[in-house]
């Protein structure tokens, strides 16, 4: 028996593919990091965890994401974590690595919109 498709989306009938969800909780992801980075200290272990799962998601798909954003963004969080940083170039990072996460949501909502 044929497998069926529908028209224009590029997934099977029947649910979303996996692309799709892996790019949902991409988003999730990144929205979660950016309320871990509001509240939590510079030296938090997620955002690295989070860079990481990224990374994986950027080379699975490459050319989906601006390279420079998403390791900008990973190298800003790994010069976080260092605590003999003055206080002003680390709200420097802090905001290059906000400039970043916004880029990476913004990207992944785009390109969700574009798979369904």
């Amino acid at each position: 028996m044929a497998e069926r498709r529908v028209r224009g989306r590029g997934t099977e009938v029947g649910g979303p593919g996996a692309q799709t969800v892996t790019t949902a909780l991409a988003i999730a992801a990144t929205l979660v990091v950016v309320l871990i980075r509001m509240r939590a200290r510079p030296d938090t272990n997620w955002p690295l965890f989070y860079y990481l799962l990224l990374i994986g998601y950027h080379a699975s798909s490459p050319g989906r994401l601006n390279q420079y954003f998403v390791y900008l963004g990973a190298i800003c969080t790994m010069l976080q974590r260092f605590e003999f940083m003055p206080p002003r170039l680390l709200k420097v990072l802090w905001g290059l690595e906000m400039i970043a996460l916004a880029y990476v949501t913004f990207a992944l909502t785009q390109l969700l919109i574009t798979m369904i």
